[in-house]
């Protein structure tokens, strides 16, 4: 079950990991990909520069160029998003677990 973001801020933070990660599905799909149902997996595969099949934070931050003049107080709460979608609390986000923290 998703975690609900506890306040206005959270949700409109949510939001912003939302357009990040849609960015990249919705590039994918105009490259041919069905858009009915993201491919989780190769969002994945490009985002998960070490390669060990789970997405980290830090990786999540470094693939978004824009994040640089990110303010940290904004980036501490994406990362509290980030963890309330780690359904099984190991501070990754797996391929199964990728549709919550973008929903």
């Amino acid at each position: 079950e998703i975690a609900e973001p506890a306040s206005k801020e959270m949700k409109w933070c949510q939001k912003l990991i939302v357009g990040l990660v849609l960015a990249v599905v919705v590039v994918q799909g105009q490259e041919g990909e069905d858009m009915e149902e993201p491919n989780y997996q190769e969002f994945l595969d490009e985002v998960d520069s070490n390669k060990d099949g789970k997405l980290s934070w830090e990786e999540l931050v470094a693939s978004d160029e824009d994040n640089d003049g990110m303010p940290e107080d904004l980036k501490a709460k994406y990362n509290e998003i980030f963890k309330s979608q780690d359904a099984d609390g190991d501070g990754f986000i797996s391929v199964d677990e990728l549709p919550n923290l973008i929903s």
